[in-house]
């Protein structure tokens, strides 16, 4: 958390870190930690950490994010995830997705990785919840109200509107995360809309995920957002901006992208609440 006088300021980046289990995965993700290191964050949300060692990886090579949240599961963190901050980590929680699919066919992946939502809590001036998620794939790449995949993200969102919903009126709340429905669609729409969020990036159609060259071109869409609930009767400024678009030069020399995902971070500011107003 960053203070100036009378505002506070943080700064959030999340990414499906494509974290499969293959030698080039390690070369990635310390390629990341290189780039995140520098840029002065205070809060990183990772998903599709898909091994323990990823993990223990990820926690050795950030660090400008010396604490680390997650819940140990039996070969990777629940729901693969895994947040990173630079202060001191309050309080975590993890909460299970009550519906994460079927045990066949491609969602077994997501069963088995056992999604949900990984919480925690800073101890700040106004109380900072960060919310990190990933939500089941829509393996069709259809997110009409009839298909069966999106029924499933939609009582995944009916889940994280309840929980937002149940969190201190007087907190800042980020949720961050693969959520893996455009924005725009009657997904989004009804998570933003009833969970009272602001997406920075609302305006925003390029797409975050890059999907290999044999999947249709629709795929691509923007799926990965950070969406903010501000405490009740503040006023904040939100800016955001996508990371890791291009080929960057790994730490063994070879040029590539980070993952199928492109990073997105959003820098949050509102009032010191122990600041009083100018009369």
């Amino acid at each position: 958390m960053n203070y100036s006088g009378t505002e506070q300021c943080v700064r959030l980046v999340t990414m499906n870190t494509f974290g499969v289990p293959t030698q080039m995965t390690r070369v990635r993700l310390r390629t990341l930690a290189r780039e995140l290191n520098v840029a002065e964050l205070d809060v990183a949300c990772f998903q599709e950490v898909q091994l323990s060692y990823f993990a223990w990886l990820m926690q050795r090579e950030f660090h400008a994010l010396p604490h680390a949240a997650l819940k140990p599961h039996f070969y990777a963190p629940k729901g693969g995830l895994l947040t990173l901050s630079r202060w001191p980590i309050q309080h975590i929680e993890f909460h299970p997705f009550r519906q994460r699919g079927l045990r066949l066919g491609p969602s077994v992946a997501d069963w088995a990785l056992y999604k949900g939502a990984l919480i925690i809590e800073l101890a700040t001036a106004t109380p900072l919840i960060i919310v990190n998620t990933h939500l089941n794939a829509n393996y069709d790449g259809n997110w009409s109200e009839s298909n069966r995949y999106a029924r499933i993200e939609h009582t995944q969102v009916r889940q994280l509107i309840s929980l937002v919903a149940s969190f201190d009126p007087s907190a800042m709340v980020l949720l961050a995360g693969d959520f893996n429905f455009p924005r725009g669609s009657w997904l989004y729409t009804e998570l933003v809309s009833e969970a009272g969020l602001i997406d920075p990036q609302s305006v925003r159609q390029e797409p975050t995920y890059r999907p290999h060259r044999l999947l249709p071109p629709h795929y691509a869409q923007p799926i990965d957002f950070v969406l903010v609930r501000p405490p009740r009767g503040v006023l904040l400024r939100a800016q955001a901006r996508t990371l890791f678009d291009e080929h960057v030069t790994m730490v063994n020399g070879r040029r590539g992208y980070l993952s199928d995902h492109h990073a997105v971070q959003v820098d949050v500011t509102w009032p010191n609440p122990t600041v009083a107003p100018p009369d």
